[in-house]
C-alpha cells in the first residue's frame, strides 16, 4: 500500500479529484450528474437549504438539542456571545456565527459562544486554574 496512513491516502485522492475536475469538463459533468442523482435518492441526507440544515442535524446529534433550543438560546443571549457579548453576525473574512458550548464531562449545554471564546475555552481545556493563571499573567501579577 503506497499510503499507510488513511488520511494521507484520502487527501491524495481529493487532490487528484480537484485537479481532474479543474481540467476535465467531461469528468466534472459526470461528477455533477452523479451528485444530483445521489441527492435525489437521499433527500433526508441532503437538502437545498444546505448548511443550515446540516448544522441543525449536527447540533441535534452532537448535543441532543431539542427543536428550538438553539433559537431560544439566541434570543436569551440577545444574539450575542455569552462571554464577550460580541454580536453574532456575518462579516466577510470573520466568523461570528454561534458555537454551542457544552461541558465535555456531563454534556450539558452552557450557552452560545463566538469562535474566539469557544477556542479559548478549548485551549484552556475548561480548566479554571489555568484561566486564573492566564488572568494573573495578563494583569502582571506574579
Amino acid at each position: 500500500m503506497p499510503y499507510a496512513d488513511p488520511k494521507v491516502r484520502i487527501a491524495r485522492q481529493m487532490a487528484l479529484h480537484r485537479e481532474k475536475c479543474a481540467n476535465d469538463s467531461e469528468y466534472r459533468e459526470k461528477r455533477r450528474m452523479l451528485t444530483r442523482a445521489w441527492r435525489a435518492k437521499n433527500p433526508d441526507k441532503y437538502s437545498m437549504s444546505g448548511k443550515k440544515s446540516s448544522m441543525k442535524s449536527r447540533r441535534k446529534s452532537r448535543y441532543s438539542m431539542e427543536e428550538g433550543t438553539f433559537e431560544r438560546l439566541l434570543v436569551e443571549q440577545s444574539n450575542k456571545c455569552k462571554i464577550c457579548t460580541v454580536e453574532f453576525r456575518s462579516i466577510p473574512g470573520k466568523s461570528y456565527r454561534p458555537h454551542v458550548d457544552h461541558d465535555h464531562v456531563t454534556g450539558k449545554i452552557r450557552g452560545l459562544l463566538c469562535n474566539g471564546c469557544n477556542a479559548a475555552l478549548g485551549h484552556f481545556q475548561d480548566d479554571i486554574t489555568r484561566m486564573i493563571s492566564a488572568i494573573s499573567y495578563l494583569g502582571g501579577v506574579p
